[in-house]
């Protein structure tokens, strides 16, 4: 699993409670790229020991689909990049847990689900992969 470095991040708020502020594709989402990231904005910077291979996972009906987490955005910032095109017109779920914040505290899990339609945003470019 792919981890990228960045600067120094504050501390996780003691006083709020982290939690996933956004999940795109959003739960119920149609039509979406089969080559779109899959993308969770958290309200606290996660731990980054917390982000196991089983943490974020993409599952279509033949399984989980294999790809890699990146962790940006001053690590509030999960990104979910496919190895391959999502499965066209087949129910996929976006599960999260195991994850805690700077302050050790998990934050609650996460499952939401989307379809991809017939086209990869590559193929809008005329280009491939």
């Amino acid at each position: 699993m792919a981890r990228t470095l960045r600067p120094a991040r504050p501390l996780a708020d003691a006083d709020s409670a982290t939690c996933i502020l956004r999940v795109d594709p959003f739960d119920g989402s149609t039509g979406v790229f089969r080559d779109a990231a899959v993308v969770l904005r958290l309200s606290q910077p996660l731990d980054d020991h917390s982000l196991g291979p089983d943490a974020l996972r993409v599952c279509d009906t033949e399984g989980v689909v294999p790809g890699c987490v990146q962790v940006t955005g001053e690590g509030a910032v999960l990104v979910w990049t496919g190895a391959r095109p999502l499965r066209a017109h087949d129910l996929h779920f976006v599960l999260a847990s195991g994850l805690r914040d700077t302050l050790g505290r998990e934050i609650p899990s996460h499952c939401s689900r989307f379809v991809p339609g017939a086209l990869a945003f590559a193929d809008l470019r005329g280009t491939t992969g």
